[in-house]
C-alpha cells in the first residue's frame, strides 16, 4: 500500500473496491488530470463522506506526476 493513504483511508472500501484503487484509476489512468477532472469522474459512481477530502489531501497530493 502506498505511503500516500492513511490507515483508516487505506481501509475503506466501496462496492468492494479499495479506495486507494479507485484512486488510481481514476487518476493515473486517466492522465494525471488533476483534482476536479479525478473528482467529478470518481463520483459519477461513487461517493463516501469527505470523498473530495481523501482525494485531495490523499492521493493526488502525493502524485509526483502532478
Amino acid at each position: 500500500m502506498s505511503a500516500c493513504c492513511h490507515s483508516e483511508l487505506a481501509r475503506a472500501t466501496t462496492q468492494g473496491w479499495p479506495v486507494e484503487t479507485l484512486f488510481q484509476s481514476a487518476h493515473d489512468t486517466l492522465g494525471h488530470f488533476g483534482i476536479d477532472k479525478t473528482y467529478g469522474s470518481l463520483r459519477q459512481w461513487y461517493y463516501w463522506l469527505n470523498m473530495r477530502q481523501d482525494l485531495e489531501a490523499g492521493y493526488v497530493a502525493s502524485c509526483p506526476e502532478c
